[in-house]
């Protein structure tokens, strides 16, 4: 439309008009005094049912509605434009916004994936994105040949090693900094891994780590030039959090005007700054944090960085697929204890990491073996990893026995009613600001609208059936005494982290073997074992389902799919057993290293 035509009120768009006026029903006139108050009124509104739209008081609906079209950027509407009167619209006569090709939840997704890639330097992006069917595997040697040679040892060098050269003046904190913000980015391109980058930012703090390293010839902290990549619920000035909510976007956790936005600091933020890390990104995450794929409405997919055919898990795939990628040597995703009520106060126990070391080094160790929970079968590739750890475990000279724990199904049911406990009020409230629909993976669970939510009384009974639960699977793991021959208990469990080696895209259905672990409150840690062969990873033939999702699941499974894939097991122990299980991981783990080198 030229500059100076006029619009018939019926033919202006009705999604402004309708998320104008709903506002308006809640908020003063006053609140409508300026262009910039009408469009984030505007903005922030999910579009929902309206039974009328009512006529504003002094401000026609002309005016707010050019308001809005020229802070989208809209033109062509003529100043008599602004002299129609204002009329009372039935809410039948105008259409569901969210039905257009173009929606404000969809633009405002848009523009911030956007913003996301337009910051990545153009020196650092990659001209061509070859597709999946041509580079499923962009790890190793696809990614290293972006990157210069001294990129690559830097950013392939592991945390301790990059502290120990960044706090002794053989590397500066810049080009430490700068190489990983070269291969954070790279990452993100192939795999959609970032939500927000500051990298300027970050070179800037390693200059300033770098000067104080000149002047006074000692590391600022521990963490000195370290970079550290932050899964997106972590609060860093200068960008925002928007945990994949695009009503996030613009706001302090969906909330305007607080004084936060972009200012305000998480408590590790904080805490990694004072010890002399690096913070250069911040990581992909599913809204909610509620699903094992990584999909949100703003930057879509964060895919497997070996295989680009499935998915790189979650809730924290951002930082799975970055690390994978060497873009970073390490991520957080929790606070300290001082400022975190929830955070047990124990530190890094010596005494206890010795103890299980001292039994490696001169005794025998006793694991349990979970090859399935009884409701759903693992992938082949799967129960291969399984195989595997259970023979290598053997090998080294230690007890293995069966695992016949309590049922894991009325354990995940228990979850479900703890998940549940709002009727996804507080999801559904999230996603309603901007009027975003739910991940198809998040609904599964969630549902289109929030449930009736449980009562004191309901809330009470999940509780103590939680702790039965927990006080019956605890004494299952002590009887295990007269079982392991060690006259201990078994020390660790060893079982699927889920039934896939990762699952294919929407295809995550089953979470009762990472789900267990929340309900029973355990340590848990990931062992990478193997990965898919096509040729010996085959459909079994034999194959018996337990249930229907079983047989659904099982189906999923296509090995010219899953070839390449990374496949890895779980070894869980008891609850606040960090040091232990950390240190039977990196046994098993080694050993299995060395199984795979002699192949």
């Amino acid at each position: 439309m030229a500059q100076g035509d006029a619009l018939d009120a019926r033919e202006r768009p009705p999604g402004f008009i309708k998320n104008v006026y709903k506002f308006y029903q809640k908020l003063s006139k006053d609140a409508l005094t300026s262009d910039a108050g009408i469009l984030d009124l505007s903005l922030g509104l999910s579009p929902g049912n309206c039974n009328t739209v009512k006529k504003v008081d002094n401000l026609s609906r002309p005016t707010v509605y050019a308001a809005c079209c020229h802070l989208q950027g809209v033109i062509g509407l003529a100043s008599n434009l602004l002299e129609a009167d204002a009329e009372v619209y039935e809410a039948k006569d105008i259409p569901d916004p969210m039905a257009t090709e173009t929606t404000t939840w969809e633009s405002l997704g848009k523009s911030k994936l956007s913003s996301i890639n337009n910051s990545i330097p153009s020196k650092w992006r990659i001209s061509s994105i070859p597709s999946i069917e041509e580079q499923r595997d962009v790890t190793g040697p696809f990614i290293q040949n972006f990157l210069s040679k001294e990129e690559v040892d830097i950013t392939e060098t592991d945390a301790v090693g990059i502290v120990e050269k960044t706090s002794t003046g053989k590397w500066t904190a810049e080009e430490v900094a700068t190489a990983f913000c070269h291969r954070g980015s790279l990452a993100h391109q192939l795999t959609n891994c970032l939500h927000e980058t500051f990298f300027d930012a970050a070179i800037e703090d390693a200059k300033r780590l770098d000067k104080y390293y000149a002047q006074h010839k000692a590391p600022i902290g521990p963490l000195h030039g370290l970079p550290v990549s932050l899964k997106d619920q972590f609060h860093v000035k200068g960008v925002e959090t928007t945990m994949g909510y695009v009503g996030w976007i613009g706001t302090f956790m969906g909330k305007k005007g607080t004084g936060k936005e972009k200012v305000f600091e998480s408590e590790m933020v904080k805490e990694l700054r004072a010890l002399g890390a690096i913070l250069y990104c911040k990581t992909s995450v599913p809204h909610t944090l509620m699903a094992g794929e990584t999909v949100n409405n703003i930057i879509g997919y964060t895919t497997n960085p070996k295989n680009r055919n499935l998915t790189c898990g979650g809730s924290s795939g951002g930082e799975g697929a970055l690390i994978s990628l060497r873009g970073s040597p390490v991520g957080f995703g929790q606070q300290p204890w001082l400022h975190d009520p929830l955070v047990h106060e124990i530190p890094w126990r010596d005494d206890q990491e010795k103890q299980i070391l001292d039994i490696i080094d001169n005794g025998e160790l006793a694991f349990g073996i979970m090859e399935h929970d009884g409701v759903i079968q693992p992938h082949p590739p799967v129960q291969k990893a399984m195989d595997m750890a259970a023979k290598t475990l053997k090998k080294l000279g230690h007890h293995v026995i069966e695992w016949k724990p309590p049922s894991h199904q009325r354990g995940t049911d228990i979850l479900m009613k703890v998940w549940m406990g709002d009727g996804g009020a507080d999801i559904h409230g999230a996603v309603g600001i901007s009027g975003e629909p739910l991940a198809a993976q998040v609904a599964d669970i969630y549902g289109t609208g929030p449930t009736e939510q449980a009562n004191a009384s309901k809330i009470a009974a999940v509780n103590i059936a939680k702790r039965e639960y927990q006080k019956e699977y605890m004494e299952y793991w002590n009887s295990t005494v007269n079982l392991t021959g060690t006259g201990r208990p078994v020390d660790a469990l060893i079982m699927p982290l889920a039934p896939f080696a990762a699952a294919r895209p929407n295809k995550y259905k089953y979470l009762g073997y990472s789900g267990i672990i929340n309900t029973l409150d355990y340590t848990s840690c990931i062992v990478p074992v193997t990965n898919v062969d096509k040729r010996l990873d085959v459909v079994d033939k034999n194959f018996k389902p337990f249930n229907e999702q079983d047989k659904e699941i099982a189906a999923d499974y296509d090995p010219e799919i899953y070839d390449g894939a990374h496949v890895a097991v779980q070894l869980v122990g008891r609850r606040l057993q960090e040091e232990k299980v950390l240190a039977l991981a990196e046994h098993l783990g080694d050993a299995l290293k060395v199984i795979e080198l002699d192949k």
